[in-house]
């Protein structure tokens, strides 16, 4: 049986497609020294952080740590990142600021906490919990000029 050109460029242009649009993890290579903005946090928009900043996320070149600015402590903590998408946030720490609405910043550390897997769609992660609710968005970004 001969199948036209045309469906087979057809099929495999719809397979990738599919297949490219999301990736489910990337593992440590796909986020190792990326630095990303606060897009949404559960479900809404993101705020600004007291000072009128957004909130950051940033992954060490080497993939084990994470770091960032929580709208008004600067946060860091260990993870484990895996190919398969699973990520484990362990010791997560902030510097002890105190500042008007710290409970946004609770909800962002907490949601940090509850990752538990992650995925890239174009410039976007997207932090999961455990039962696969989307916790966290991020958009990918530049490292700031002040370092």
């Amino acid at each position: 049986m001969k199948v036209p050109l045309l469906v087979v460029v057809a099929i495999c242009a719809a397979v990738c497609a599919g297949g490219c649009a999301s990736l489910p993890s990337g593992g440590i290579d796909a986020l190792a020294g990326t630095w990303w903005v606060l897009d949404s946090l559960g479900g809404q928009a993101a705020a600004a952080g007291t000072d009128g900043s957004p909130l950051t996320l940033m992954f060490t070149t080497d993939g084990t740590g994470m770091a960032g600015y929580s709208g008004c402590n600067q946060y860091g903590a260990r993870v484990a990142i895996q190919d398969d998408g699973r990520i484990v946030v362990d010791q997560l720490y902030a510097t002890k600021m105190a500042c008007d609405n710290l409970v946004y910043e609770w909800a962002f550390l907490d949601a940090l906490k509850k990752t538990a897997s992650f995925r890239l769609e174009g410039d976007r992660l997207i932090f999961n919990d455990a039962a696969g609710s989307e916790v966290a968005v991020f958009q990918k970004s530049s490292p700031p000029d002040q370092l």
